[in-house]
Protein backbone atom coordinates (compact mmCIF):
# COMPACT_ATOMS: atom_id res chain seq x y z
CA UNK A 1 0.00 0.00 0.00
CA UNK A 2 0.73 3.42 -0.82
CA UNK A 3 0.92 6.73 0.81
CA UNK A 4 -1.27 8.30 -1.75
CA UNK A 5 -3.56 5.49 -1.52
CA UNK A 6 -4.16 6.84 2.46
CA UNK A 7 -6.62 9.64 2.68
CA UNK A 8 -4.34 11.81 4.26
CA UNK A 9 -5.55 14.94 5.74
CA UNK A 10 -5.83 18.29 3.86
CA UNK A 11 -2.43 20.14 5.33
CA UNK A 12 -2.58 23.61 7.19
CA UNK A 13 0.33 25.62 6.34
CA UNK A 14 1.80 28.37 7.15
CA UNK A 15 3.32 30.76 5.14
CA UNK A 16 6.80 31.10 5.81
CA UNK A 17 7.29 35.15 5.69
CA UNK A 18 3.72 35.17 7.16
CA UNK A 19 3.86 37.24 10.82
CA UNK A 20 3.65 35.53 13.86
CA UNK A 21 1.09 36.86 15.14
CA UNK A 22 -1.42 36.16 12.55
CA UNK A 23 -0.12 32.23 11.91
CA UNK A 24 -1.37 32.18 15.83
CA UNK A 25 -4.35 33.48 15.43
CA UNK A 26 -4.93 31.07 12.52
CA UNK A 27 -4.40 27.95 14.26
CA UNK A 28 -5.44 28.87 17.79
CA UNK A 29 -8.34 26.92 17.92
CA UNK A 30 -7.09 24.26 15.29
CA UNK A 31 -6.63 20.68 17.15
CA UNK A 32 -2.81 20.08 15.48
CA UNK A 33 0.38 20.50 17.24
CA UNK A 34 2.10 21.03 13.87
CA UNK A 35 1.86 22.49 11.09
CA UNK A 36 4.22 22.21 7.88
CA UNK A 37 5.92 25.60 6.39
CA UNK A 38 5.61 26.83 2.25
CA UNK A 39 7.17 29.46 1.02
CA UNK A 40 5.34 31.65 -1.67
CA UNK A 41 5.44 28.56 -4.53
CA UNK A 42 3.70 26.07 -1.83
CA UNK A 43 7.21 24.59 -1.49
CA UNK A 44 7.57 23.02 1.96
CA UNK A 45 10.14 24.55 3.68
CA UNK A 46 10.01 24.04 7.40
CA UNK A 47 7.88 22.26 10.63
CA UNK A 48 6.25 24.74 13.63
CA UNK A 49 5.05 23.28 16.82
CA UNK A 50 1.94 25.15 18.00
CA UNK A 51 3.85 25.13 21.53
CA UNK A 52 6.58 27.54 20.22
CA UNK A 53 4.13 30.62 19.59
CA UNK A 54 2.45 29.29 22.91
CA UNK A 55 4.76 29.30 24.73
CA UNK A 56 5.79 33.00 23.82
CA UNK A 57 1.84 34.11 24.27
CA UNK A 58 1.90 32.19 28.08
CA UNK A 59 2.32 36.08 29.85
CA UNK A 60 -0.46 37.01 32.34
CA UNK A 61 0.17 40.59 32.62
CA UNK A 62 -1.59 43.40 30.09
CA UNK A 63 1.98 44.96 30.46
CA UNK A 64 3.45 41.70 29.02
CA UNK A 65 0.61 40.60 26.50
CA UNK A 66 1.63 43.72 24.80
CA UNK A 67 4.99 42.93 24.19
CA UNK A 68 4.15 39.72 23.25
CA UNK A 69 1.77 41.11 20.35
CA UNK A 70 4.47 43.47 19.53
CA UNK A 71 7.27 40.85 19.35
CA UNK A 72 4.91 38.68 17.34
CA UNK A 73 4.33 41.71 14.50
CA UNK A 74 7.84 41.79 14.19
CA UNK A 75 8.61 37.54 13.89
CA UNK A 76 7.73 35.96 10.89
CA UNK A 77 7.34 31.95 10.71
CA UNK A 78 10.52 31.59 9.48
CA UNK A 79 11.84 32.59 12.82
CA UNK A 80 10.04 29.81 15.06
CA UNK A 81 9.93 27.06 12.74
CA UNK A 82 12.46 24.16 12.36
CA UNK A 83 13.39 23.62 8.96
CA UNK A 84 15.36 20.18 9.97
CA UNK A 85 11.27 18.55 8.71
CA UNK A 86 10.88 14.85 7.48
CA UNK A 87 8.49 14.24 4.98
CA UNK A 88 7.27 11.51 2.66
CA UNK A 89 6.23 11.17 -1.37
CA UNK A 90 3.06 9.71 -2.32
CA UNK A 91 5.00 6.48 -3.67
CA UNK A 92 6.32 5.83 -0.78
CA UNK A 93 4.89 2.55 0.88
CA UNK A 94 3.15 2.96 4.51
CA UNK A 95 6.25 0.94 5.70
CA UNK A 96 8.68 3.39 4.63
CA UNK A 97 6.79 6.13 6.58
CA UNK A 98 5.82 4.21 9.40
CA UNK A 99 9.88 3.88 9.65
CA UNK A 100 10.25 7.50 8.95
CA UNK A 101 8.28 8.18 11.34
CA UNK A 102 9.90 5.80 14.06
CA UNK A 103 13.52 6.62 12.87
CA UNK A 104 12.61 10.11 13.61
CA UNK A 105 10.18 10.43 16.18
CA UNK A 106 7.58 13.05 14.54
CA UNK A 107 3.79 12.12 14.89
CA UNK A 108 3.54 13.72 11.54
CA UNK A 109 5.08 13.67 7.90
CA UNK A 110 4.16 16.33 4.93
CA UNK A 111 3.37 14.64 1.65
CA UNK A 112 5.22 16.44 -1.36
CA UNK A 113 5.35 15.78 -4.59
CA UNK A 114 9.26 15.64 -6.54
CA UNK A 115 9.28 19.71 -6.32
CA UNK A 116 9.08 19.35 -2.44
CA UNK A 117 5.30 20.69 -3.00
CA UNK A 118 2.85 20.01 -0.27
CA UNK A 119 0.15 18.27 -1.12
CA UNK A 120 -0.94 16.98 2.33
CA UNK A 121 -0.12 15.86 5.71
CA UNK A 122 0.40 12.67 6.55
CA UNK A 123 -0.61 11.98 10.32
CA UNK A 124 0.40 9.09 12.96
CA UNK A 125 -3.38 8.13 13.36
CA UNK A 126 -3.85 7.87 9.52
CA UNK A 127 -0.83 5.77 9.46
CA UNK A 128 -1.88 3.77 11.87
CA UNK A 129 -5.37 2.87 10.49
CA UNK A 130 -3.97 1.82 7.44
CA UNK A 131 -1.96 -0.76 8.99
CA UNK A 132 -4.71 -1.80 10.59
CA UNK A 133 -6.91 -2.12 7.46
CA UNK A 134 -4.21 -3.81 5.54
CA UNK A 135 -3.80 -6.47 8.08
CA UNK A 136 -7.55 -7.05 7.96
CA UNK A 137 -8.03 -6.45 11.61
CA UNK A 138 -11.89 -4.25 10.38
CA UNK A 139 -12.84 -7.93 9.85
CA UNK A 140 -14.29 -10.50 11.55
CA UNK A 141 -12.33 -14.10 11.79
CA UNK A 142 -9.15 -15.76 13.17
CA UNK A 143 -5.22 -14.84 13.76
CA UNK A 144 -3.36 -17.67 13.99
CA UNK A 145 0.01 -18.27 14.04
CA UNK A 146 2.16 -21.58 12.89
CA UNK A 147 5.61 -22.41 13.64
CA UNK A 148 8.12 -22.08 10.40
CA UNK A 149 11.89 -22.60 9.83
CA UNK A 150 11.73 -22.22 6.15
CA UNK A 151 10.89 -19.47 4.13
CA UNK A 152 8.83 -21.38 1.33
CA UNK A 153 6.53 -22.32 4.22
CA UNK A 154 4.11 -19.20 3.74
CA UNK A 155 3.58 -20.40 0.22
CA UNK A 156 1.94 -24.23 1.83
CA UNK A 157 0.28 -22.36 4.27
CA UNK A 158 -1.43 -20.39 1.68
CA UNK A 159 -2.34 -22.86 -0.55
CA UNK A 160 -3.60 -25.03 2.38
CA UNK A 161 -6.07 -21.93 3.46
CA UNK A 162 -7.29 -22.12 -0.30
CA UNK A 163 -7.61 -25.77 0.04
CA UNK A 164 -9.91 -24.90 3.25
CA UNK A 165 -12.50 -22.79 1.41
CA UNK A 166 -11.24 -19.55 3.75
CA UNK A 167 -10.41 -16.17 3.25
CA UNK A 168 -7.07 -15.12 3.34
CA UNK A 169 -7.18 -11.55 4.93
CA UNK A 170 -3.71 -11.25 5.81
CA UNK A 171 -0.10 -13.75 6.47
CA UNK A 172 3.28 -12.59 7.35
CA UNK A 173 6.39 -14.45 8.06
CA UNK A 174 7.61 -13.10 10.97
CA UNK A 175 10.81 -15.04 12.49
CA UNK A 176 10.07 -18.19 13.42
CA UNK A 177 6.62 -18.13 12.99
CA UNK A 178 3.81 -17.08 9.88
CA UNK A 179 1.21 -15.02 11.49
CA UNK A 180 -2.18 -15.24 9.29
CA UNK A 181 -5.68 -14.07 9.68
CA UNK A 182 -8.56 -15.87 7.82
CA UNK A 183 -12.15 -16.06 7.98
CA UNK A 184 -15.33 -18.02 6.11
CA UNK A 185 -14.25 -21.38 7.71
CA UNK A 186 -14.64 -22.87 11.45
CA UNK A 187 -11.16 -22.56 12.93
CA UNK A 188 -11.07 -26.25 14.07
CA UNK A 189 -11.39 -26.89 10.24
CA UNK A 190 -8.23 -24.49 10.15
CA UNK A 191 -5.96 -26.38 12.66
CA UNK A 192 -6.58 -29.92 11.45
CA UNK A 193 -5.95 -28.61 7.76
CA UNK A 194 -2.90 -26.71 8.70
CA UNK A 195 -1.35 -29.59 11.80
CA UNK A 196 -2.06 -32.43 9.26
CA UNK A 197 0.53 -30.67 6.90
CA UNK A 198 3.46 -30.87 9.98
CA UNK A 199 2.86 -27.35 11.08
CA UNK A 200 2.34 -26.61 14.92
CA UNK A 201 0.05 -24.20 15.55
CA UNK A 202 1.08 -21.58 18.28
CA UNK A 203 -1.72 -19.84 19.30
CA UNK A 204 -5.35 -18.57 17.87
CA UNK A 205 -7.83 -15.95 18.54
CA UNK A 206 -11.05 -14.98 17.20
CA UNK A 207 -11.91 -11.39 15.97
CA UNK A 208 -15.39 -10.65 16.69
Amino acid sequence: MLVSEINSAKAVSLQSDMPAVKAYRKIENIDHTKFPVVDSDNRLVGIVDKSDLEDLASSGSAFQELRFSSFLSRTKVRDVMNNNVYCCRETDTIWEAALNMKDHRVSILPVVNEDNILLSVLARKDLFKALLDYTGAKYTGMFLAVSSNDNADIFKVTEIIGKSDATLRFIAKLGGRIALKISGTTLQNAVENLEAEGFKVLYTAKIY
